[in-house]
């Protein structure tokens, strides 16, 4: 795996251009929409390459899964009141810089929540705090979102207009 990241990154350094319009099919994943692709490389073609190189050695080669789980459960929180409260302190935590391999790292964290007495199952417990998760990044960095009946009713519903949308400017999805 070291050897890819280091041939990616030596990519990178050797033609950021050729770099950018060459991994931007890659990182969207969406042939159906090659116009997503477009517009990263586009995105990717004008950041200075020395920095898109600094950028790109962090995310690649910095592991910060000791200091920012994927997924936190608490257990023994029975109310939002102190769900919130514990949201709060990860946020302030977690907002903090970290040093991971003396790499100074600022990272934006935003937190879903769903109480487990709202799902009745494991699945529908993450899918809660999945579609809270993004209800708190649509509020900005820095933020936490509870899960609410209706919240994917309305998530749906941004989705399908926001579809019919870059549909009639003529950039399908």
């Amino acid at each position: 795996m070291a050897e890819q990241l280091d041939g990616l990154l030596q990519g990178l350094a050797g033609g950021h251009d050729t770099w950018s319009h060459a991994m931007a099919p890659l990182i969207m994943a969406n042939p159906d929409r090659p116009s997503l692709a477009a517009d990263l490389a586009a995105r990717l073609c004008v950041v200075d390459p020395a920095i898109a190189l600094r950028r790109a050695r962090a995310t690649l080669l910095t592991d910060l899964r000791p200091v920012v789980p994927q997924v936190f459960v608490a257990e023994g929180v029975a109310d939002a009141a102190t769900a919130a409260v514990l949201a709060e302190r990860l946020l302030a935590r977690l907002g903090q810089p970290q040093l991971p391999g003396g790499m100074l790292v600022h990272s934006g964290v935003s937190i879903g929540i769903m109480l487990s007495h709202g799902a009745s199952t494991s699945a529908r417990l993450m899918r809660g705090a999945d579609t809270a998760l993004y209800q708190a990044k649509r509020q900005g960095r820095g933020r936490y979102a509870r899960f609410e009946p209706g919240m994917h009713t309305r998530a749906n519903a941004a989705f399908e207009l926001e579809t019919l949308i870059k549909s009639r400017r003529g950039r399908a999805p």
